[in-house]
């Protein structure tokens, strides 16, 4: 942000005119991504933003995007840059002001990619009252000294001629926008929101990328620029692959008046031997839909079978999908006490967890603040055989918590691509995603990382989305290999919230109410022990969740024992492994006689999937 009156140099370069820039209606409201109300739960003495400039393990590694400072921030930057001299180099401590940070690149180049990402710096730090950056540093504003400094960066010092050709085309686009939203007036400066629910893309920010390059990467926008006009200008260079807003997405949840209020009170410690299985009358989403009823054991027409899942597993040595590895990147999971603002869910081991990462706080504590998360996992593993609490389906996989949403349950591109990537890096055999972005908006750099999970073998698994929370079924669910879940009700009906389209690859129990016309008004939810609302601390088993998100969760936890099964054929490659599980999973699927943007392949039917396949 330049503010008025810092130096002659900055009204020179605007016709004279103080520059007060504020926010505009394209602007994206805030994604809520630094949670600051919570920044120092860790204990941590700096500033959360500190955390942010140390990219995780996956990174170091060359996975994903990853962040380059340019030396200086906020309004240091920009009061250096009045005093530099000609093409002088600055560096300065990060400032901790409101409007630190704004010189920052983030992407994967490094030195021999200079040329390219010059082409966006130029912009960049123009629109802040800076011309350029170079290989001798940054340049001071737009001045007869900045031009010297532009003409410098030219044949012999980096970047072809007609490299910087584009460049100034790009740097006049980009400074006619900033110029423009400077006649906004001062007032529009006020600050904005921690969370603005109604908005759907981060503020000031786009995802950027280049023709040749491998990633996107992002680039910071001053106040002022939109940034749907800003991605639309650099969509008109020939070597911009992509120019898209920082899309949020949310998690793709519903909730309905609970069914049964009773059952949603407080955890009993340790059940009576008489009590002892009494997860079958809760969990119907997990029980059989035919064959024969036991009083243990009774059936459910909208189950999956994971008891005969169980069975094959425990046969093939590998009870509750051991082995296997299954990141929920989501809003963090409690799976670990913490001072006393943090507990571990009752119903989690703390052997049952691998290390994860937080890309909401930028810390290694991906700890829930939200429930959906916790919820979400539990579906997956919670521990089981335990008398206590309920049962998850892989309960011998171990979980990686990945947090990407905040604790509104809202989360950018950014922070879900790097995501993906960590869980990749770090060995996650499956990665369940049970959010969604807005209908219809690209997000090309999760799709780049769901690809690279692809190549790498991983099984992605998305919510389709919830009628009321989004449009139609959106990313990830439509992004590469990655397998949609539309969810259905304990009648073995499609839910009312369930999207349809052609990127729904498979239903799955998500409970609540059904679509009109169906047989059943069966509409329990999907029960698991998660956080009370409002707590960290206080646990109990809701009668609130519904949706999409918790038959991604079905999907995933199956994919899991799948994998760990003997109902797979050794495939030659990551991703034919991947191919593989994905059309077994939908072989053995139950058809409900829906057509297929409804119900995809069918109903998951987990017991089946994982029977031992017949081997010459």
């Amino acid at each position: 942000m330049v503010e008025g009156g810092l130096g002659e140099d900055v009204e020179d370069a605007a016709g004279g005119a103080g520059l007060r820039v504020g926010g505009t209606e394209d602007d994206g409201g805030d994604a809520g991504e630094d949670d600051r109300s919570r920044a120092h739960r860790a204990g941590l003495e700096g500033d959360v933003e500190d955390g942010f400039w140390q990219s995780p393990a996956a990174e170091a590694l060359g996975g994903g995007a990853d962040r380059q400072h340019l030396g200086v921030g906020g309004r240091v930057l920009a009061q250096l840059a009045l005093v530099a001299g000609p093409c002088q180099q600055l560096a300065a401590a990060v400032d901790r002001g409101a409007d630190r940070h704004v010189a920052v690149l983030l992407g994967p180049a490094r030195l021999l990619e200079r040329d390219r990402h010059r082409l966006v710096v130029e912009g960049q730090l123009g629109r802040m009252g800076i011309a350029g950056v170079h290989d001798q540093g940054v340049c001071p504003p737009t001045t007869s000294a900045a031009a010297r400094c532009l003409e410098r960066v030219g044949p012999g010092a980096g970047a072809p001629a007609t490299t910087q050709d584009e460049m100034r085309r790009l740097l006049r686009i980009l400074l006619a926008l900033t110029l423009a939203a400077a006649a906004l007036p001062a007032g529009a400066t006020a600050s904005r929101p921690a969370v603005a629910p109604a908005r759907e893309f981060a503020p000031r920010q786009l995802l950027v990328k280049f023709e040749g390059q491998r990633l996107g990467l992002e680039v910071s926008l001053s106040a002022g620029t939109g940034v749907r006009r800003a991605a639309a200008a650099l969509r008109q260079n020939p070597r911009v692959a992509y120019a898209e807003p920082n899309y949020i997405a949310t998690a793709s949840l519903v909730e309905p008046s609970p069914y049964d209020p009773s059952d949603s009170g407080s955890i009993e410690a340790v059940a009576s031997a008489s009590e002892v299985g009494r997860w079958v009358y809760k969990q119907w989403n997990f029980l059989a839909p035919e064959g024969s009823e036991t009083a243990a054991l009774p059936l459910s027409p909208g189950g999956i079978d994971a008891p005969r899942a169980w069975r094959n597993l425990i046969d093939a040595g590998r009870p509750g999908g051991a082995g296997t590895v299954v990141a929920v990147l989501d809003s963090g999971v409690a799976y670990r006490s913490f001072g006393s603002t943090y507990r571990r869910s009752p119903d989690f081991g703390p052997g049952q967890f691998v290390p994860g990462y937080d890309f909401v706080n930028h810390d290694r504590l991906p700890l829930d603040q939200n429930g959906h998360g916790t919820h979400v996992a539990g579906t997956i593993a919670e521990k089981t055989d335990n008398a206590y609490g309920l049962t998850g389906l892989a309960y011998g996989a171990k979980l990686m918590p990945v947090r990407v949403l905040d604790s509104q349950g809202r989360g950018n591109a950014l922070a879900i691509s790097r995501g993906i990537r960590f869980a990749v890096a770090h060995g996650a055999d499956v990665i369940n995603m049970s959010f969604n972005f807005p209908c219809g908006k690209r997000v090309p750099l999760v799709d780049e990382a769901l690809h690279e999970a692809y190549l790498a073998g991983v099984v992605t698994v998305a919510s389709g989305g919830n009628l009321g929370s989004e449009g139609c079924v959106s990313e990830p669910a439509t992004g590469p290999r990655v397998i949609g879940v539309g969810g259905t009700t304990e009648g073995a009906c499609l839910g009312a919230y369930s999207l349809a389209g052609g990127a729904i690859d498979i239903v799955a129990p998500g409970g609540g109410i059904p679509r009109s016309g169906c047989p059943s008004v069966s509409s329990r939810p999907i029960y698991q022990v998660t956080m009370r609302p409002g707590s960290t601390t206080e646990f109990a088993i809701p009668a609130t969740y519904v949706g999409t998100s918790m038959a991604a969760a079905h999907v995933s936890g199956a994919a899991a024992l799948l994998l760990a099964s003997r109902g797979l054929e050794k495939q030659e490659t990551p991703r034919l492994l991947v191919d593989a599980v994905t059309r077994r999973l939908c072989k053995t699927a139950r058809d409900l006689a829906l057509p297929s943007p409804q119900q995809g392949c069918g109903l998951l039917d987990v017991g089946r999937a994982t029977k031992p396949i017949r081997r010459p």
